[in-house]
């Protein structure tokens, strides 16, 4: 994982301790959250986009019913 990532990691959870919310302890893994607590969308705008590479993919679920829960492999590619 590039430096930069792991820096804004660390930079995230340090600041979620210092406001008092609770932040994850075992060690950040890059992924994209698709859906959690969906509720419909605010119109917002992207103004500079984000760009990364990735190597493979895996689409997993975590919990059911707006509980979280243990973490299943439902498929992956590459």
């Amino acid at each position: 994982m590039p430096a930069e990532i792991e820096r804004l990691a660390a930079e995230a959870r340090g600041l979620c301790l210092a406001c008092g919310v609770r932040a994850d302890t075992w060690p950040f893994v890059p992924h994209v959250t698709l859906r959690r607590f969906t509720q419909p969308p605010a119109a917002s705008v992207v103004e500079t986009p984000v760009h990364w590479y990735a190597d493979r993919l895996a689409l997993i679920e975590s919990g059911r019913h707006g509980h979280p829960g243990p973490y299943r492999v439902i498929a992956t590619a590459g």
